[in-house]
């Protein structure tokens, strides 16, 4: 687990390619030190879309909430360990007091 996941704020890496479906409910994602894309479908594309509207983990939770229309607290976990697989990945970085961390960029 990452410590402190729940405080940081997330953004896409700027070093992928990204293919989405015309309905833009499936994402084809590939960092590019990577071999191998990665698909989203379902609420793993959900969850990838929110990123462009919010950064924090609450804020995510809050937006899918809305439209899933569940309890934030209830999906909030799933939501982290997702984030959590994602940055390990690469497909998602940290940022620091509103900067990048230049630390995750070279994953």
């Amino acid at each position: 687990m990452i410590q402190n996941a729940e405080e940081m704020h997330w953004i896409k890496s700027p070093r992928l390619a990204v293919v989405a479906s015309a309905e833009a409910d499936r994402f084809a994602i590939l960092h590019l030190d990577a071999t191998q894309p990665i698909v989203l479908t379902g609420t793993g594309a959900a969850i990838w879309e929110a990123l462009d509207q919010a950064e924090t983990i609450r804020s995510i939770s809050a937006l899918l909430a809305d439209a899933y229309e569940v309890d934030p607290a209830m999906i909030q976990p799933q939501i982290m360990d997702f984030l959590e697989q994602l940055a390990t990945q690469s497909l998602i970085i940290t940022k620091t007091d509103g900067l990048i961390d230049v630390s995750t960029l070279t994953s």
